[in-house]
């Protein structure tokens, strides 16, 4: 856990909560422990962010009463300690699964934690195998095709997959085929 992640600013009772809903994810949902482990960090340091936010240890009453102010001040105060943007996503997806359970077993109206939109970040485009890499997969299904007595391996690319098909060229023999398909 961070030092932002303070336990002893938690209530007894949102402690007791986060408790029982770990364990829940642990034992219903099959949480793996490095998730679990995650989780409580997570919700720990909100928590703990809360009560020194509002100036008060945040019993579940309190909790209920959360805004989306609130919600923006506490994604504002991780992101400026240097946290990125996936991990603050990561970060409000593991409070919102515990708002819901805890707003489904209180019996409270969880909207603005549950509203809170998780930052933008820019998704990564998958990075092309370097040319080595990519030589040693095809070696690696040709060999198992030659284990399994295989007598040809064919794959597809794109005409305009330039820098893939120079390794293709160098490695097996282009054919005359050309593909079609039929979208249904």
């Amino acid at each position: 856990m961070s030092e932002k992640a303070n336990p002893l600013l938690i209530s007894p009772a949102a402690r007791d909560a986060l408790q029982t809903w770990l364990d829940h994810q642990r034992a219903l949902n099959g949480a793996a422990e490095n998730t679990v482990t995650a989780y409580q960090g997570d919700v720990t340091e909100f928590l703990s962010f809360m009560t020194l936010h509002k100036g008060d240890s945040q019993g579940l009453g309190a909790l209920a009463k959360i805004t989306i102010g609130d919600m923006r001040a506490w994604m504002a105060s991780t992101r400026s300690g240097g946290v990125g943007s996936r991990s603050v996503a990561r970060k409000l997806s593991a409070v919102k699964a515990f708002y819901r359970w805890l707003a489904e077993r209180e019996g409270f109206e969880p909207t603005a934690v549950l509203l809170t939109r998780s930052p933008k970040f820019q998704k990564k485009l998958p990075r092309p195998l370097a040319e080595d890499a990519a030589r040693a997969l095809i070696e690696a299904v040709a060999d198992e095709g030659r284990r399994r007595d295989w007598r040809l391996i064919r794959w597809i690319t794109a005409e305009d997959n330039a820098r893939a098909r120079a390794l293709y060229d160098k490695l097996a023999e282009a054919t005359h085929w050309k593909t079609y398909d039929i979208k249904l």
